[in-house]
């Protein structure tokens, strides 16, 4: 949607097609199986869930896409970033709802409302689960680490780390207008 920063959680089914990335593997038997730029066919607002801590309003994707794997981004409007984590073979079950923390560079919002990390609460499938970002306004372009790690509890089930660049030329990803 248009002029709001969509912080993204889906019911994780959509990716069991995926192919498996390797990656650090974690003691709750999860790992972080893809991660950088994502594209999707459908997104629309959700409801704050207790947990939720944000500075952005969060919402649902369908139709989840991974258009490139990287952890090197440049900041551009309306650029989808996200990590994929997924239960190993062996490993019990993830819990029905996980804890996503991200650390960023400060955050200002128009209004004053600032911080350097986001908290909210993102359901799993018990294999799967996901969660991502798409930089929609311009006070939200701040190079520097973007950490996202899913929690269960205390605990970190896994974590990721994108490294969020200035663009090299100014641009956008976002649709352009239809031409009448």
């Amino acid at each position: 949607m248009p002029g709001r920063t969509r912080v993204f959680l889906v019911c994780a089914g959509l990716l069991a097609a995926a192919p498996a990335w390797s990656s650090q593997a974690w003691a709750s038997g999860a790992e972080v199986a893809e991660f950088g730029e994502f594209s999707a066919e459908r997104e629309y607002a959700a409801p704050p869930q207790p947990g939720d801590d944000m500075l952005s309003p969060k919402g649902v994707v369908e139709g989840l896409r991974l258009v490139r794997r990287t952890d090197t981004l440049e900041a551009q409007m309306c650029l989808h970033f996200g990590v994929v984590i997924r239960r190993l073979p062996d490993a019990a079950p993830l819990p029905p709802r996980l804890t996503v923390q991200s650390t960023h560079p400060r955050l200002t919002r128009p209004d004053g409302v600032s911080g350097t990390r986001d908290s909210f609460v993102t359901a799993t499938d018990g294999d799967t689960a996901y969660t991502g970002w798409t930089f929609e306004y311009p006070w939200e372009l701040q190079p520097g680490d973007w950490t996202i790690a899913f929690l269960d509890g205390d605990a970190v089930v896994a974590s990721k780390t994108f490294h969020v660049t200035v663009p090299r030329r100014p641009g956008s990803r976002c649709p352009a207008p239809p031409v009448s």
